[in-house]
């Protein structure tokens, strides 16, 4: 599976893949990111590309995989443009089609 990502439900810009940073072509508050799950549960992390949020846990504990949330109203932010917004006042995430790591 490649790469995948959403753009920001505040700013409409991509939330890129931390690999993305890593290569130098984006800085790095692009993945720093937030995600609102439908259930309430607000996750805050680096952005890895493939669905996960690496929100720096000890290593036994797994990072949050949002694969399960992707389709049922995931809303994703750049964490500088969270500013403690409720799930319900923000849209729906739309798809990245660069897929937050390509490049136009």
């Amino acid at each position: 599976m490649g790469f995948f990502a959403l753009k920001c439900s505040k700013c409409q810009k991509s939330v890129v893949s931390k690999y993305k940073v890593i290569d130098g072509r984006a800085r790095s508050w692009e993945s720093d990111a937030v995600a609102l799950l439908p259930d309430g549960t607000v996750v805050k992390g680096i952005y890895d590309g493939y669905g996960r949020i690496e929100e720096g846990k000890p290593n036994d504990e797994p990072d949050t995989d949002l694969m399960e949330h992707w389709e049922d109203g995931l809303k994703m932010l750049h964490a500088k443009c969270y500013t403690g917004q409720d799930y319900h006042e923000l849209t729906h995430s739309k798809r990245c089609e660069l897929q937050g790591f390509f490049d136009e």
